[in-house]
């Protein structure tokens, strides 16, 4: 299968709950970091 790279790439400052727990659920921890998923 194929992969997905998340990166995140503006910080979660004045961003709702669900966008932060959303981020978090996927395992990104700081700005800038990545990560790979199986699609």
């Amino acid at each position: 299968m194929a992969n997905i790279k998340i990166t995140q790439v503006k910080s979660t400052i004045d961003r709702s709950k669900r966008q932060k727990a959303t981020i978090k659920a996927l395992g990104i921890t700081k700005l800038n970091g990545s990560v790979v998923k199986e699609a």
